[in-house]
């Protein structure tokens, strides 16, 4: 079927709920199963705790990783404590790395280091969960494919075939040397189309735009828009190749830093704005009403000192 515009996300979530409300389990799992993966979280964001409880345990573990990839960091993380921790294990084996280390590290140590002990990739994720959240590190994904700077380009595509990615976000091959250290980058366009017999050193760009683990994340996804880049080498300060970060999750942390900037300017808190106290809310936003109020009593007080003057050209009230 050829989607060509939008879902009707409230039609579908409709007969969900008529399914759900007749206990209709399969009905209900396979309306949401035959949506796209951003439009089966909104959908499942929607229905109640109740609802979320019996209805993700019986989606194909992918649909469920999928839809906690696409929740926000609390919701997802509020999810998942309600969730047993066999079944929880099952989905998060299914969800990328980095994303399973962002939900690892929202919940409780023990409910994470007892999760940590049933899935099968768990020093792959443990090893993200060393980065701060905030950081380069925290934001990347490990790499699933890394090639050698004296390998053809032959050789390269049947290490390619033999260790297959996991993750469709692969646009470039970051290249090492034998010391594990990051010295270039080739693009898999290069890769096909370079002369039979060609090494990777030779083609490959040998002065990759990359970034250390610790460096705040807003300076990483200034740097993947700044150069437009669809993949950013993230390394240790040694030069060691440590994953990547993709454009993707630059957007995300571009949305981030701009909604936090957002309430800062307001004076509202980030985190549950709306659920803030009044004397909170009155703390954090009565500095700037009064700054709003102040220059508001200045241009009515400039305003009508120049009254005579307006009236006779009521233009100049505009300024």
């Amino acid at each position: 079927m050829v989607i060509r515009e939008p879902i009707n996300i409230d039609d579908v979530l409709v007969k969900v709920r008529a399914a759900l409300s007749k206990g209709h389990w399969k009905e209900a799992t396979s309306l949401l199963e035959s949506l796209r993966p951003f439009d089966q979280a909104e959908l499942f964001a929607d229905l109640l705790p109740t609802e979320q409880e019996e209805i993700l345990p019986r989606l194909d573990p992918q649909d469920s990783a999928d839809i906690l990839e696409e929740l926000e960091d609390e919701e997802a993380a509020e999810i998942a404590r309600r969730i047993t921790l066999n079944k929880l294990a099952l989905i998060v084996d299914e969800m990328e790395p980095d994303e399973a280390a962002d939900l690892l590290g929202d919940i409780e140590p023990e409910h994470a280091e007892a999760l940590l002990a049933q899935i099968d990739e768990s020093e792959e994720v443990r090893s993200l969960l060393v980065h701060d959240d905030n950081s380069a590190g925290g934001m990347m994904t490990s790499l699933d494919v890394v090639i050698r700077a004296d390998m053809t380009v032959e050789e390269a595509i049947a290490h390619l075939r033999r260790q297959p990615p996991d993750s469709e976000d692969i646009y470039y091959l970051f290249v090492e040397d034998g010391q594990d250290h990051l010295v270039g980058v080739v693009s898999l366009r290069q890769l096909v189309v370079a002369p039979s017999g060609t090494k990777l050193g030779s083609i490959m760009d040998r002065n990759p735009i990359c970034i250390f683990a610790d460096a705040d994340q807003e300076e990483a996804a200034n740097l993947m828009k700044h150069y437009d880049l669809l993949a950013l080498p993230v390394t240790d300060h040694s030069n060691h190749l440590l994953g990547m970060i993709t454009y993707d999750d630059s957007f995300d942390i571009l949305e981030e830093e701009a909604t936090e900037d957002i309430y800062r300017l307001g004076g509202v808190l980030q985190e549950q704005p709306a659920d803030v106290s009044v004397p909170l809310a009155l703390r954090n936003r009565l500095p700037c009403l009064l700054v709003n109020m102040a220059t508001a009593l200045i241009s009515v007080a400039v305003l009508s000192f120049f009254e005579g003057t307006i009236s006779q050209l009521a233009a100049l009230a505009a300024f």
